[in-house]
């Protein structure tokens, strides 16, 4: 993937130490919605003799088919929630007894998506995949209180990827024109912040002041080991509720004024 590739390569630029030597990297594919290909790996790299552990598991499989509700095929919906939300718990399921076993602080970060915090018009599938991360990663990271093994659950926005191009090939026009109200982001841009909060133990990371507000104002009942970001929920919770139906006004708006374009167009 690519942003594990980014990240393994932010590690060796900032001098960290690996098993393998420095520039070297061992690759091994899997399929995330079969347990039993991604145990067998996780098995292999536990024996392999220059790995002997795993310190951090980045879960990060994430793909997406934009299109209304009931235009999504049964397939296209299975297809989403399966890759996004089963293969992120089966990585998650494959990796723990290992972590657990090592009696060594290590390190889950779980990527959701914005769109793991807002409903958006055409990504009802996709938004459903990654909300349930929010659940998972809250009631993992509950389970792992006082252990020595941490869980971050990542917020990114649209990244510049080979995944995210192909996914705008077929993506309606409105999903775009919403995309477009935030500019999509390098993934080499959020690594150094992604990379501080995993090691940290930080219960949520997410990129951007805009992802932040999303983050403060999607709180809820999750958990917090800012004691800033808790000022702000406790004394700010309200300001920023307002702010956020202002922007759901916005995205409607953007959303009305691509339909409106499309009808002219006919």
């Amino acid at each position: 993937h690519l942003l594990s590739k980014i990240i393994l390569s932010f590690y060796l630029n900032r001098g960290q130490p690996f098993g393998l030597k420095a520039g070297q990297t061992y690759f091994s594919s899997a399929d995330v919605t079969s347990p039993s290909q991604l145990e067998n790996v996780i098995s292999s790299i536990i024996k392999n003799d220059k790995f002997g552990r795993i310190d951090v598991l980045i879960a990060s499989a994430g793909l997406s088919r934009s299109a209304r509700t009931e235009e999504l095929s049964q397939n296209d919906i299975k297809w989403q929630i399966d890759v996004n939300t089963h293969g992120v718990i089966n990585s998650v399921r494959a990796v723990l007894p290992f972590l657990k076993s090592q009696n060594t602080n290590s390190r889950i970060a779980i990527i959701s998506s914005v769109a793991g915090q807002i409903g958006l018009w055409g990504m009802s599938a996709y938004c459903a995949s990654k909300f349930a991360l929010r659940g998972f990663a809250d009631a993992l990271g509950m389970e792992l209180e006082g252990s020595n093994t941490s869980v971050t659950l990542v917020y990114p926005r649209d990244m510049n990827t080979p995944g995210f191009a192909e996914e705008n090939k077929t993506k309606p026009e409105v999903v775009k024109a919403i995309c477009e109200l935030a500019n999509e982001v390098e993934p080499e841009s959020i690594v150094p912040g992604l990379v501080d909060a995993v090691e940290n133990g930080a219960t949520d990371y997410s990129v951007g002041v805009d992802g932040w507000f999303a983050t403060r104002v999607t709180a809820g009942l999750g958990p917090t080991n800012s004691f800033i970001n808790l000022i702000v929920d406790v004394f700010f919770g309200g300001v920023l509720r307002l702010i956020a139906l202002v922007y759901r006004k916005v995205i409607r708006h953007a959303i009305d004024k691509c339909e409106r374009n499309l009808i002219k167009k006919r």
